[in-house]
């Protein structure tokens, strides 16, 4: 009977040990992981991925516009729909990248369109004859 008591009296003191440990340690755990989640994700971010893990460079062909001058824009010539750049920005084929916003380079080079989205800037494009402000979408 007395070691019936102490295996009993041994399993409440566990229980009571699991349960601090589930309201106090656990919710602190996963903060920790959410927070590694998160660090996670602005790093890829950083390196120019998406959240399924394509690259912004590989989801867009752009060709510059030279015409024997330094280059005054960049042809998109492909976008992979679902992309980073189709996604952030809605670009589509024959849109052409004239400036990331705020910047004022005479010469346009595709380092800067992919910089731009890693910052999370607006992109000026000319599609059918009309300027528009291409601003990043929330993701």
């Amino acid at each position: 009977m007395r070691m019936v008591v102490s295996l009993a009296a041994l399993l409440v003191v566990a229980g009571i040990i699991a349960w601090i440990y589930s309201a106090v340690e656990l919710p602190r755990d996963t903060a920790a992981i959410h927070a590694l989640d998160d660090a996670h994700r602005q790093a890829e971010h950083i390196a120019g991925v998406d959240a399924s893990g394509m690259r912004v460079s590989e989801s867009i062909t752009l060709e510059a516009e030279t015409f024997g001058q330094p280059a005054r824009g960049l042809i998109v010539k492909s976008v992979a729909a679902g992309g980073p750049m189709a996604s952030t920005y809605g670009l589509e084929s024959g849109d052409k990248i004239i400036r990331v916003r705020d910047a004022d380079d005479s010469e346009l080079s595709e380092d800067q369109v992919y910089s731009a989205w890693q910052r999370r800037q607006a992109i000026v494009v000319e599609r059918d004859g009309r300027e528009l402000t291409l601003e990043p979408a929330k993701n």
